[in-house]
């Protein structure tokens, strides 16, 4: 045993070859995991292998990065999940962990990264909607393919409705996060990623002018010079196309900051839409970024406003049909092809 190594106590012994006798974890993931309990005390153990073929050699944690794992930790059991990285580093900031800067943005993201190596938390706790791939849906058979209509059948809730409703998010890497509340009431949820081009505008517009009823289009964005613009000129334009769209912007808002304490930065004055952002909330106007906004706290506005729409006992009536219908796909996967 080296000066480096802690001896190790027989309860930890009996535990670790408890979890390496029955196929569990690999011991690396052990050894991390134990890592934690113990303050550092095994974290400069040799392991068996890396995972994701690291080449860096594994080094004993610090005692700030320990209180700083330990927070992220405490805010994901606070926190329904997924979130951005961009979002916890908010959270992080607002518990005092990291400093409201760049530098403290790259703390939190290794720290996630890391955590997500050693297999503390589940890769699907972070959400990165900027990144996919195009792929048609393929069957391996009819059987096959009933099998699946079953499982993700769905009726469309908006048809019968007297509204058509969407939402709009200015950023990709957030509609992972509102995807769960879009999704669960068959609502489009629409990325703008920045400007809106005329070309993806115009065929917003014209699904609108086609669903032939009110369409409410609901906006998450930046408030600061460029993010408000951003939904201004999206509004205008589908307007300018002929939508007939009742257009509202749920966050962020100028009393948001102040009611919810956001975390803010300084506005960039080096933005040529200063100008009109200042004219419009007064040239102390910092500016805050959608991520700022708790995860939980963005998704009740979106689904406070999707819910102003729905018919509940409608809601009900199309689930009942959506679990019949469900269970005749199983029955002619399971029966039908014999």
């Amino acid at each position: 045993m080296t000066d480096k190594e802690a001896p190790e106590e027989p309860v930890l012994r009996a535990m670790r070859l408890a979890a390496c006798a029955e196929d569990g974890p690999d011991k690396l993931q052990v050894d991390a995991l134990f890592a934690l309990i113990l303050g550092g005390a095994l974290a400069c153990q040799p392991k068996k292998k890396q995972i994701c073929g690291s080449t860096k050699k594994t080094r004993g944690l610090s005692k700030g990065t320990y209180a700083l794992r330990d927070a992220i930790l405490a805010a994901f059991d606070e926190t329904d999940k997924p979130v951005t990285v961009r979002q916890m580093f908010y959270m992080l900031t607002v518990r005092g962990e990291v400093e409201k800067e760049e530098s403290g943005y790259r703390k939190a993201q290794r720290q996630l990264l890391a955590l997500r190596r050693e297999g503390a938390i589940p890769y699907g706790w972070i959400a990165d909607n900027t990144r996919w791939m195009r792929k048609p849906t393929t069957y391996d058979g009819l059987e096959n393919f009933f099998d699946r209509s079953a499982r993700y059948y769905r009726q469309d809730l908006w048809i019968r409705s007297e509204t058509y409703v969407e939402v709009w998010c200015e950023k990709d890497a957030l509609a992972g996060v509102l995807t769960p509340i879009t999704s669960e009431y068959d609502v489009p949820l629409m990325v703008a990623r920045g400007y809106s081009s005329e070309t993806f505008a115009y065929n917003a517009a014209e699904a609108m002018k086609e669903a032939d009823k009110p369409c409410y289009v609901y906006y998450v964005g930046d408030l600061d010079p460029s993010g408000w613009q951003m939904a201004r000129d999206l509004e205008e334009k589908l307007k300018d196309f002929g939508a007939p769209v009742m257009f509202q912007r749920l966050a962020v808002n100028a009393h948001q900051v102040t009611d919810w304490d956001l975390p803010t930065r300084p506005s960039k004055l080096s933005d040529t839409r200063c100008k009109a952002f200042f004219a419009e909330f007064g040239l102390d106007m910092p500016s805050v970024e959608l991520d700022a906004l708790h995860p939980d706290r963005l998704r009740a506005i979106v689904r406070s406003a999707i819910e102003h729409h729905v018919d509940h006992g409608q809601l009900e009536a199309l689930r009942r049909e959506e679990t019949a219908a469900r269970e005749t796909l199983t029955q002619l996967a399971q029966g039908g092809f014999a």
